[in-house]
């Protein structure tokens, strides 16, 4: 998984990974909680940005945990294009060094 690769090359960064097995029924009381402990919320997944799960997952946190938020709730996902066919396929997936860096400007928001 790439988020995960991701998370071990950020030592010097604490990251709780929460990976939602199934998005109905989603989980969101378990992201709201972590939210409520970290004050941060970086959403990864390879879909779409419009009307993707990432923006219904941000709104239920901002109905649940807006106040501990210490960071805006943050989007990494595949562009809005039509997805290439297999041979452009890695021009619309990131690779962990991308998530690394989300999660870095997360994490120093102020």
């Amino acid at each position: 998984m790439k988020a995960v690769k991701a998370i071990e090359e950020k030592e010097d960064i604490s990251v709780e990974l929460i990976d939602l097995r199934t998005i109905a029924p989603m989980d969101s009381d378990h992201v709201i909680e972590s939210v409520k402990k970290t004050g941060r919320l970086l959403v990864v997944h390879e879909a779409v940005k419009t009307l993707g799960i990432g923006a219904e997952l941000i709104s239920r946190v901002n109905e649940g945990a807006f106040f501990h938020l210490e960071a805006q709730p943050t989007r990494l996902t595949a562009p809005d294009i039509t997805v290439p066919l297999p041979k452009g396929e890695r021009h619309h997936i990131f690779d962990p060094k991308r998530i690394e860096l989300e999660i870095k400007k997360v994490a120093t928001f102020e």
